[in-house]
């Protein structure tokens, strides 16, 4: 019964943020039975195409390419010919995350735009190695730092900042920033100021149009609390 009330708590939290991700399924399958919740979380160890999009957009700014492989376009492959030469280029490649060439093609593009438009450049990479606080184990991250800010790098279909507000409450990206402010505070030892931390949204369209957002420090004190709350249980 308490393990019940639990549940319907966070999941009341969740709704009421309006929060459509893995948080809210792997709870929601929860609170009808332990089988639904294992089946649950061997679903969401695979990632959805935007995921996988969304990561390879951010190993390609950060110099991790290396561990993908872009697909050529192998035509019609209900031809024989043509599935056995995908079916082999996959084989070489196995290990690798794949990626269709117009996919990196669209990503590279995101990435030329960046080069343009911003001082990115002129970014260095920081590695956040994963760290313990109040005994939450936080997930390892990559920002990028210049002159003392901190930028986190998306990809979007809309840089509108109705667009990205409501990203904000569906995907926990407020939760999200909360935690890497932690993150990079015990990993540098000092104090950050929450509003020298970026969040550069691209445009997945050409011209792959950019915004950058930043956050007060009011709006991710609570938002911190919560997601430490969260992961921990």
């Amino acid at each position: 019964v308490c393990y019940n009330r639990y549940l319907i708590k966070q999941l009341n939290f969740l709704k009421e943020h309006k929060m459509n991700n893995k948080f809210y399924t792997l709870l929601h399958a929860a609170k009808k039975s332990a089988a639904h919740y294992q089946v649950a979380k061997q679903g969401l160890n695979e990632l959805t195409s935007s995921e996988i999009l969304s990561n390879a957009f951010r190993d390609l700014l950060h110099g991790k390419f290396d561990t993908y492989a872009v697909q050529p376009d192998f035509g019609n492959c209900t031809l024989k010919a043509n599935k056995a030469a995908r079916d082999e280029w996959r084989a070489e490649n196995e290990g690798k995350q794949h990626i269709k060439q117009e996919d990196f093609d669209m990503l590279t593009a995101m990435q030329q735009a960046l080069f343009a438009q911003t001082n990115m450049l002129d970014m260095k990479v920081i590695e956040l190695p994963e760290v313990a606080y109040k005994g939450v184990t936080i997930p390892a991250a990559t920002l990028l730092e210049h002159n003392g800010k901190y930028y986190y790098h998306t990809a979007v279909t809309d840089i509108s900042l109705a667009a990205y507000a409501d990203s904000c409450k569906k995907y926990g990206l407020l939760y999200r920033i909360g935690l890497q402010h932690t993150a990079l505070q015990q990993f540098l030892g000092v104090d950050v100021n929450i509003g020298d931390i970026y969040v550069v949204a691209v445009e997945k369209n050409a011209p792959h149009s950019i915004a950058e957002f930043n956050y007060t420090l009011d709006c991710l004190v609570e938002r911190t609390a919560d997601a430490l709350n969260l992961v921990a249980q």
